[in-house]
């Protein structure tokens, strides 16, 4: 039975009508835990304030794992408590242990539906229709009037990366919490911040092709060469750039240009799903 509106006991009859379809509405931070767990009744309490202070903007599912073992199973659950956000039928996101309010809020900003979002979209749309500087001027206003909203941050980490700003970029994403840069939209940032360094330190992509002409087995160059096409969205490119640094040596360099290029295929895998299968296959050939 619903404790509130907003906190829902949760079990396997109605663990897919709460989570699974309800969190196409909201995000639902699922709470597994125990009676005989000291920690869980500990944060529990901070949970269900936060439940009601923010009002529906998520629900909280609580599950108890002594009597739905079986959902503890399936979704992996080893110690209590354990938190799990759920958005769109997946979970997104995740926290064990017992966990100040602050990690809560961490863990929820990204996900939350806000006011200030109305700014952020216009801003995404002026960037679509070509206007950095109008796009730029409404996220940081956005970001002035709701600071706690960090998806703004992060299209402005977006933004300065696509622009060329990379000082602006980074000074803004390592500012970030942890909780936000090792967030669904947050880490691939992180990835494409470490390409623009490196592309920016290699010097333009023209010189270092200049250079690849003298030194084709350069690992170091070809990570520079599929880092610029990375910025540049040339993903083919890219991957082939890192194809060239790995057909020597798959562990060239320590295994890093290998662990980049997975890194990669994490970071593309819903963008361009059949390049990201077509390369797999083609280190996979390499590897074994």
């Amino acid at each position: 039975m619903a404790k509130s509106e907003f906190i829902i006991d949760v079990t396997q009859d109605n663990f897919n009508q709460v989570v699974i379809e309800g969190s196409s509405q909201q995000p639902v931070l699922v709470d597994f835990w125990a009676p005989w767990c000291g920690p869980c009744r500990m944060v529990m309490p901070v949970l269900e304030k936060l439940a009601e202070e923010m009002a529906g903007q998520f629900i909280l599912a609580k599950v108890n794992i002594d009597e739905q073992q079986t959902l503890a199973m399936q979704y992996g659950v080893r110690s209590v408590p354990t938190f799990k956000l759920f958005k769109n039928g997946q979970p997104v996101a995740e926290l064990m242990g017992a966990q100040p309010e602050s990690a809560f809020r961490q863990l929820l900003e990204p996900h939350l539906v806000r006011a200030s979002d109305d700014l952020r979209q216009q801003a995404l749309a002026a960037f679509r229709a070509g206007d950095a500087d109008t796009a730029i001027a409404l996220l940081k206003k956005a970001a002035a009037e709701d600071p706690r909203n960090t998806r703004i941050h992060l299209d402005l980490v977006n933004i300065f990366l696509k622009t060329g700003r990379i000082d602006e970029a980074a000074e803004l994403y390592n500012s970030l919490p942890e909780a936000v840069r090792n967030s669904a939209q947050g880490k691939p940032l992180g990835l494409i911040l470490k390409f623009a360094r490196t592309a920016q330190s290699a010097g333009p992509l023209e010189e270092v092709e200049k250079k690849l002409a003298e030194d084709p087995n350069n690992p170091e160059l070809r990570v520079a060469e599929a880092a610029h096409k990375l910025l540049r969205q040339d993903y083919e490119g890219a991957f082939e750039a890192f194809m060239k640094a790995l057909t020597p040596d798959v562990n060239v360099m320590d295994g890093k240009v290998k662990a980049l290029l997975l890194d990669v295929f994490d970071m593309l895998a819903d963008e361009a799903p059949e390049l990201v299968k077509k390369y797999r296959r083609r280190l996979q050939m390499l590897m074994f």
